[in-house]
């Protein structure tokens, strides 16, 4: 697990600074990848703001998907995929990978 304690204006002492692992950065993807032999290309990023999916893209990861409780039903939106909630995003994955 990785975390960017940092924050460019609400960071306290030494934490005010800016980071290239705070999203929308790509740093932590690139760290995780660069500590764990990942391939970004076929890795997912799944989060509940744009700047995940903003970070996942700047790293170079192939499937983004936004958790949006809104959404009606899984769909795809650009380069990305809208997912109402995990069981949906596990529906995806299974799709992408039977076969």
């Amino acid at each position: 697990m990785y975390h960017c304690p940092d924050h460019p204006t609400e960071g306290i002492g030494p934490y005010r600074r800016d980071n290239p692992w705070r999203k929308p950065g790509p740093g932590m993807f690139l760290q995780a990848a660069a500590d764990l032999s990942l391939d970004l290309a076929r890795s997912w990023t799944i989060g509940d703001k744009p700047s995940d999916m903003t970070a996942g893209r700047a790293a170079g990861i192939g499937t983004l998907v936004l958790l949006d409780p809104t959404a009606l039903a899984l769909r795809r939106d650009g380069d990305r995929w809208i997912a109402p909630d995990l069981a949906a995003v596990t529906e995806l994955l299974q799709s992408t990978t039977a076969g």
